[in-house]
């Protein structure tokens, strides 16, 4: 049987602060204060995207000529940007910098747009299928409802959030120290050469593009080996303030195929060497074709592709720890101290008590809308379930058990959203087909399909989603779900 869900706890009043604005949310808003009065699919033209500007912005409307030709997606951004007045803004950004996959398509004119657009305090636009911009595609009426919603409310920024975990992070560094706390903070902290998005494509992040053959980044040579050259953005930051460079990414490479005890290398060994073309561009050398070595690392992927060790910091007590072989004071200061290149930063850990991380003023998609996400460390879940009740704790996931989170939607729908979100971690009953004293022989009893239909059978999974996971589970016949991204 499957357990076709997991726990995801988020208070109300921070629906707007965790996910961007969706087309169905945005809408009805525009719909009802007539900016737009048909909202589909269709390409918006550019009569309707004069008379919308009048309604949400008057006095700006000269700045759209009228037609029924479509609006391209790149001169709705631009206008978009001068109609808010934050032009000079997306002046200062002279390098593409949106994530997509296709972000080497957006003309000159229309970099600082775009960038702007995508920036954590804007959100003017949002990505299509497969993680794309499309420039020179039409934009949907849709899409305008969305961005105009973003132009009129744009999100709010200040404060903090509090969550609840229920053990101390056993560092903050998973290279060398891995556990989920520690993998859930460094993605906070944390960044990578690529992404995932809800559809499964991955994207780039902090390299400017996926390396493939197509694009020239991968090559694979006449004796069988390969190379993959990443191009490393321009203008990202240490937590510190230094420069994220080429040669950090080489100096984790080396720090990961020596003798420190790292969590895995698995990968990093299969790399015969790293060359630092300039200061945003290097080369990795492989002995063959290995597959998924160009996406770098995902959210939970190659723990490679994360900056996680900047040079200028740790490049001395390295070449200690190797001259004398002792790598406990290394270790200590990279998992204790950790300076990344994420959203957020390290501020505080007081044991057993909570962990502080604060807004990082220079990450490179501009500083997150919200100031502090405090950590607090309660090992009993009854006891977050009080402080969740008192108001103490804004969200939480995997903090809460199923019984505990059905009280609280059943108890207080006025205060708590409560959401349970498909996964694919299944419940299952596993049977060795084969005799396990002789494995070249099938077993004496579940080689019979007859025994396995009738186990099947006498097991009422009905009755056991109902007592069990309160009928929130899903009962399946395989292990391959829709849930399933790819």
């Amino acid at each position: 049987m499957r357990k076709g869900f997991t726990l995801l706890i988020v208070f109300a009043l921070l629906g707007l602060v965790f996910g961007q604005i969706s087309v169905q949310e945005a809408a009805p808003v525009i719909q009802k204060l007539g900016i737009l009065t048909k909202i589909d699919d269709s390409p918006l033209s550019y009569t309707e995207f004069k008379e919308a500007i009048a309604k949400a912005f008057p006095g700006k409307e000269n700045l759209v000529k009228t037609g029924d030709d479509p609006v391209l997606r790149k001169d709705f951004i631009i206008t978009l940007v001068k109609v808010l007045g934050l032009e000079q803004e997306a002046s200062k950004f002279t390098e593409i910098c949106t994530l997509a996959n296709d972000e080497d398509l957006v003309p000159d004119e229309a970099i600082g747009a775009f960038t702007l657009a995508f920036r954590s305090n804007r959100q003017l636009l949002d990505y299509r299928y497969g993680h794309k911009l499309e420039p020179f595609s039409p934009i949907t009426r849709e899409e305008a409802a969305r961005s105009f919603y973003m132009a009129l409310y744009p999100p709010k920024q200040g404060g903090r959030i509090v969550t609840a975990v229920t053990a101390d992070p056993k560092g903050f560094n998973t290279l060398f120290t891995s556990s989920g706390l520690t993998w859930t903070i460094c993605n906070i902290i944390g960044d990578g050469y690529t992404g995932t998005d809800e559809d499964g494509f991955y994207h780039p992040r902090m390299i400017e593009k996926i390396p493939s053959l197509e694009n020239g980044l991968i090559k694979i040579n006449d004796d069988g080996t390969a190379s993959i050259t990443f191009k490393v953005r321009k203008g990202m930051k240490w937590h510190d303030g230094a420069p994220v460079t080429a040669r950090d990414a080489k100096f984790q490479w080396e720090v990961m195929t020596s003798d420190a005890p790292v969590t895995s290398n698995y990968f990093e060994k299969m790399v015969q060497g790293v060359d630092v073309l300039d200061d945003y561009t290097f080369t990795i050398h492989l002995s063959h074709p290995t597959p998924g070595a160009e996406l770098g690392s995902s959210v939970y992927s190659y723990y490679y592709g994360w900056f996680q060790l900047p040079e200028h910091l740790f490049r001395a007590d390295f070449e200690e720890a190797k001259k004398t072989g002792n790598w406990d004071e290394f270790v200590k200061k990279v998992t204790s101290n950790p300076v990344m290149t994420g959203p957020y930063k390290f501020k505080e850990y007081v044991e057993g008590q909570y962990i502080v991380l604060e807004a990082f003023d220079d990450y490179y998609m501009g500083r997150p809308n919200i100031d502090e996400i405090v950590m607090r460390i309660v090992p009993d879940s009854s006891v977050i379930f009080a402080m969740t009740l008192k108001g103490e704790i804004d969200f939480g996931r995997y903090t809460l058990d199923l019984k505990q989170s059905m009280q609280l939607e059943n108890e207080r729908p006025d205060v708590f959203n409560v959401y349970f979100t498909p996964n694919v971690a299944e419940w299952t009953l596993d049977l060795n087909f084969r005799n396990p004293n002789d494995l070249s022989q099938p077993h004496p009893l579940f080689a019979d399909v007859r025994v396995r239909q009738a186990i099947m059978h006498a097991i009422d999974r009905e009755q056991i989603n109902n007592i069990v996971f309160f009928g929130k589970g899903e009962i399946v016949d395989t292990w391959i779900t829709p849930v399933h991204l790819m």
